[in-house]
């Protein structure tokens, strides 16, 4: 070999070296991030996350790695993520949607891990109590008491007698909330009518169902069917059933109404309390962050086309209104 031929192969692997060397020294916290699905409002939520986190002094690249990945829908993928995430033996999982959380608090308990959109941590058996989370889970519950949400439906459609809730039975949330609906709407003389999916592409065929048998229909915080909210907005519209949802998110896309959390604001509690984990404290003693206040988000074309009528003192009280 000749000398410039020699000079090459050390130059080359002294390269290695030092990559090699960067990479065992990498002193960053590793981060993975699941979300259920790629849907409008988990992206903004998971962008929103990572924003905060690097405002308050974590940015992704500098001081942590944050891994993103998508369960794409399925809860098989969402559980193997998860043991990705363990095995990789990440410093902070975060989590969104409640099979997500599921699936990580249910593969350690040592890893921190901090979910956001989780309607009932603790019958999820994702935490112990709110205040007092106890393990390596705490977060930021999406709960909201749906009492409200009916009583805002009552008032801008008084004749209800009869409400329509499409719901995905493997959604543990989504099931929580339909209980709670149903057992505060019988004592009123109102009835659920229930049709549950399996999946995204059964939606349009459970909305289709409930027409001339609702008076409304109205859906919890259910990922399954919020990623199809445009084919429930199709029938109401086509046949002038007026549609509420639980989120901001579903009224910017063409729900009538509803009083519900700013889920921004949840992102960066979450990110916050990714913070606290990342300097120290134990997510034992973080209590689980839950909203007892509100914001009316209203689309008034949507309530033209179903045939609402949007009472002009309502209007006057909307945090947002889209148009």
């Amino acid at each position: 070999m000749t000398r410039r031929g020699r000079l090459c192969c050390f130059s080359t692997l002294m390269v290695f070296l030092f990559l090699g060397s960067c990479k065992h020294g990498d002193t960053r916290k590793q981060i993975g991030l699941l979300k259920m699905v790629s849907h409008p409002q988990l992206d903004m939520i998971e962008n929103t996350f990572v924003s905060e986190l690097g405002r308050l002094g974590y940015q992704d690249g500098t001081q942590v790695v944050v891994e993103r990945k998508n369960a794409q829908g399925e809860i098989a993928t969402a559980q193997s993520t998860a043991k990705y995430f363990v095995d990789s033996k990440k410093d902070l999982i975060i989590t969104l949607t409640t099979p997500c959380a599921q699936s990580a608090a249910n593969l350690t308990k040592t890893i921190p891990v901090v979910f956001v959109a989780v309607t009932d941590p603790i019958g999820a058996g994702i935490v112990q109590s709110l205040d007092h989370p106890g393990g390596n889970v705490t977060g930021v519950s999406d709960f909201f008491p749906v009492e409200r949400q009916i009583d805002l439906i009552l008032r801008l459609v008084p004749t209800t007698k009869r409400i329509g809730m499409p719901y995905d039975p493997a959604q543990k949330g989504s099931v929580l909330t339909l209980e709670r609906v149903e057992k505060y709407v019988t004592p009123k003389g109102l009835s659920i009518v229930k049709v549950p999916v399996a999946n995204s592409n059964e939606v349009y065929n459970a909305a289709k169902s409930l027409v001339g048998r609702v008076d409304v229909i109205y859906t919890a915080s259910d990922i399954t069917i919020a990623t199809a909210y445009e084919a429930v907005i199709k029938v109401c519209t086509e046949n002038k059933v007026p549609f509420f949802v639980s989120a901001e998110d579903g009224v910017e896309r063409g729900a009538i109404a509803t009083l519900g959390l700013n889920y921004e604001q949840s992102a960066k509690d979450a990110a916050a309390m990714a913070k606290q984990i990342l300097d120290g404290k134990n997510p034992a003693d973080i209590p689980v962050k839950v909203y007892d206040e509100g914001s009316l988000f209203i689309n008034t074309t949507a309530a033209q086309k179903m045939g609402v009528t949007i009472p002009q003192e309502v209007l006057a009280s909307a945090a947002k209104i889209y148009k």
